[in-house]
């Protein structure tokens, strides 16, 4: 009897691994970051959403999308809550708790917006000195301009909200992604009439982040390098860039900000 017990909980045992084993992995999405990564009607759509889904099923990887704002995607990944989460600008200080895909998803500029009757013409970091300058809970805008310390930040919980301080002069400029403000130009077509493209701050490469503390984390930074490259060489990664390209203009819409 106690043979039989040992055989059919080492059945069952070896069952529920598989079933673990063959669990999806939870890889988180922003919620608002459209048309990268983001909720757009009523379903989560955008060029990364399709980017990170082939992938990973191009690795056999199976996922499931956890959608989240991106300060608390990035929370639940680091505490290991969630694999990973996307989009993320590779910065060095995220490295302790995120290991970045070894390629980038897709690379953006982000531009600083300012009013169209604002006659001013920045070119430098010094030029924003003790200038209001709405920026989006939680995003990165590369070093230079993130360590910057002599701009006065106003936090907005979405670009959109920056972008109508803006429209509205409650702020003297807005910080958000080209591709993003694009979308929100078609869908808020009053908002382009009252702001415009001052410079790029910065265009970083935008990758999927993986968690040093959940246990599938290094997994699934395996499988999902390994589907990207494949995405590459079969020519599906630059189909799905294609379908996007609208929001992701070759030619540049303002000047690079100096140093």
């Amino acid at each position: 009897m106690a043979i039989k017990r040992l055989a059919l909980f080492g059945l069952l045992f070896s069952l529920c691994s598989k079933a673990l084993a063959a669990a999806p992995i939870a890889i988180g999405a922003e919620d608002d970051w459209y048309p990268f990564t983001g909720t757009h009607q009523q379903q989560l759509q955008g060029l990364s959403v399709e980017l990170v889904e082939a992938a990973f099923a191009a690795s056999n990887t199976p996922i499931t999308f956890k959608v989240y704002p991106y300060a608390r995607c990035m929370h639940l990944a680091r505490i290991g809550k969630l694999a990973g989460c996307f989009n993320t600008a590779a910065d060095a200080s995220l490295s302790k708790d995120f290991a970045f895909s070894a390629e980038p998803l897709f690379s953006a500029p982000i531009v600083l917006w300012q009013h169209k009757d604002d006659p001013r013409q920045p070119r430098h970091l010094i030029d924003l000195a003790k200038q209001q300058v709405a920026v989006t809970l939680g995003y990165e805008y590369g070093p230079l301009f993130d360590q910057y310390p002599d701009i006065r930040r106003t936090p907005v919980r979405k670009d959109l909200y920056g972008l109508r301080m803006l429209a509205n002069q409650r702020v003297d400029y807005s910080v958000a992604y080209l591709g993003t403000t694009l979308a929100l130009f078609e869908r808020y077509p009053k908002l382009q009439k009252h702001v415009r493209a001052s410079l790029v701050v910065a265009t970083p490469t935008l990758h999927l982040s993986f968690s040093r503390q959940h246990p599938q984390g290094a997994e699934a930074k395996r499988q999902f390098d390994a589907g990207l490259k494949q995405l590459r060489l079969s020519g599906q990664y630059q189909q799905i860039i294609a379908r996007w390209q609208r929001f992701l203009p070759t030619e540049p819409v303002a000047p690079d900000l100096l140093p």
